[in-house]
């Protein structure tokens, strides 16, 4: 499949309220690393953080000058494009993550280059949409109970005010997967 030179994207040229958002259709497709894809998107999901970074409401990403920046950090599509290096995926797999860092690139376009490393295959039984909303919210859950907290089911876990995106995930990580809430 022949790739466009441009996509579409939503884009701030500056920080501000949602006023700074506009479309762009010029915008380059991203070139991959030899361990990137390059995914077609067909969902992206908003996050608290998407908002805060784009009111500039982040310290060092209020020092940060780069524009245009595209919006948006998870996502679920398709692969397009894979790196020489890449192994675990292939074009057409479905996919979904979450975008790190704070550099320009977002998901809130037609096409987003991630490493590999950071994606995960899309069940069948879950649709483009759900995946979508996966990424930001489910990493920050995973990292607090797992990387930060060392829970695993010998522990209890008390999960205060789990009606938010991160708390909904962090529930069912310690329930499902920690076997840690009885």
């Amino acid at each position: 499949m022949a790739l466009p030179a441009t996509m579409k994207a939503v884009v701030f040229d500056k920080f501000g309220d949602s006023s700074v958002l506009r479309l762009a259709d010029d915008i380059p497709v991203p070139k991959i690393a030899p361990n990137e894809i390059l995914v077609k998107v067909h969902y992206a999901s908003l996050n608290p953080l998407d908002y805060k970074l784009r009111l500039g409401k982040l310290g060092v990403v209020t020092r940060w000058s780069g524009f245009p920046r595209i919006a948006g950090r998870d996502f679920s599509g398709v692969v397009v494009q894979a790196g020489s290096k890449v192994t675990e995926f292939a074009v057409g797999d479905a996919v979904f993550g979450g975008i790190q860092g704070l550099g320009t690139s977002g998901t809130y376009a037609e096409y987003v280059k991630v490493p590999s490393s950071i994606v995960t295959r899309k069940p069948p039984s879950v649709s483009f949409a759900d995946a979508a909303t996966v990424g930001v919210a489910g990493l920050t859950a995973w990292q607090a109970l797992v990387d930060v907290a060392k829970v695993d089911s010998s522990k209890k876990v008390l999960i205060n005010g789990a009606s938010s995106g991160v708390g909904t995930f962090a529930v069912q990580i310690a329930k499902k997967t920690l076997r840690c809430i009885r």
